[in-house]
């Protein structure tokens, strides 16, 4: 790839790439173009509009056997033209951000919402409340609507061995197409506790509940099932960790429990990052709680950075342009 980007104005930047890419399909060149215009319209105000478009300029791909039907991986339908608008609003101890795009392309058109609430914290809590609905209308296969309304709690009081955070999904998803309609309906929470037992060890608990409500062809199917995680590390030296790990899901309809157990060697290479390997002996897979641990059986990486306003201002980035993103 080979590009080029420009601030050729105050709060303007320009973006625009040639790419050659090969795939299983064959070769593909293709050029994307990008505009982003922001304004800071007062001290709490900030808005930024932008568009981007990607467009083929040679295509030497196999075309599948039957052109409608969908691929094993991947997409021929590549060009698209997208346009957003992101607003930023900033007071000493909160701040709201929003963005809505659109997006156009010969394999989907996607209309997309994302908003967020966030408050200082305040005698070590901290409150955020977030919102994202994506709707999508693909050319071939059934359309979906998709929204995850969250809200996050984390109690981190200065000095103290006790660390909690709490987060809330209500979650809704919904798919139609000629051969019926399908929805889902699942609150979840996930409260993470972590306890610092003494110097260089600490032990950490989690427990996820969900309660899930599906519709097929208008017969319905309702359940509870809930999660149970127990970590215990270690700090070997000032660079490396080791740490333990078990779970368990239960699912109180069925009565049926799944099981991961594992154990990890994390390392601390540079300021404020982490990274761990490990090996599960034995796992599973859960969309709503596998996010917040790897439960999977098999080998793993983990990489964590931390990240806070303090971070983008030794990076030189405008925050207010990347919040209103």
């Amino acid at each position: 790839r080979l590009g080029v980007r420009a601030t050729p104005w105050n709060r303007a930047q320009l973006r625009s790439s040639v790419t050659e890419e090969s795939t299983e399909y064959g070769p593909r060149t293709f050029a994307t173009a990008g505009l982003t215009q922001g304004w800071q319209i007062n001290k709490a105000w900030a808005l930024d509009v932008g568009v981007d478009q990607s467009n083929t300029l040679r295509d030497a791909r196999t075309i599948p056997f039957s052109p409608n039907a969908p691929l094993a991986s991947g997409s021929l339908n590549d060009d698209f033209f997208a346009a957003f608008v992101g607003a930023l609003y900033r007071k000493s101890d909160w701040t709201f951000t929003s963005r809505a795009e659109w997006r156009n392309s010969d394999l989907e058109r996607r209309i997309t919402y994302a908003g967020g609430f966030y408050r200082e914290p305040v005698a070590g809590q901290a409150l955020s409340m977030t919102l994202f609905v994506t709707d999508s209308n693909l050319a071939v296969g059934p359309d979906s609507l998709a929204s995850d309304i969250r809200f996050a709690w984390a109690y981190r009081p200065t000095g103290k061995r006790w660390m909690l955070l709490d987060r809330l999904d209500l979650l809704y998803d919904e798919r139609s197409a000629d051969t019926g309609r399908t929805d889902s309906r699942r609150i979840v929470n996930n409260v993470n506790a972590n306890w610092q037992l003494g110097e260089g060890m600490q032990l950490g608990l989690q427990y996820g509940s969900r309660y899930a409500r599906s519709t097929f062809d208008g017969v319905a199917y309702d359940g509870y099932s809930d999660l149970v995680g127990v970590d215990l590390r270690r700090d070997l030296n000032r660079r490396f960790d080791a740490g333990l790990h078990t779970t368990v899901v239960h699912s109180w309809d069925t009565h049926v429990a799944e099981y991961s157990v594992g154990l990890d060697l994390g390392v601390s290479f540079a300021k404020n990052v982490w990274v761990s390997f490990g090996y599960n002996l034995t796992g599973f897979d859960d969309r709503d709680f596998s996010a917040a641990r790897y439960t999977d059986q098999g080998p793993f990486i983990k990489l964590r950075i931390k990240a806070d306003q303090d971070t983008f201002k030794d990076l030189g980035l405008d925050l207010g342009g990347a919040a209103a993103h």
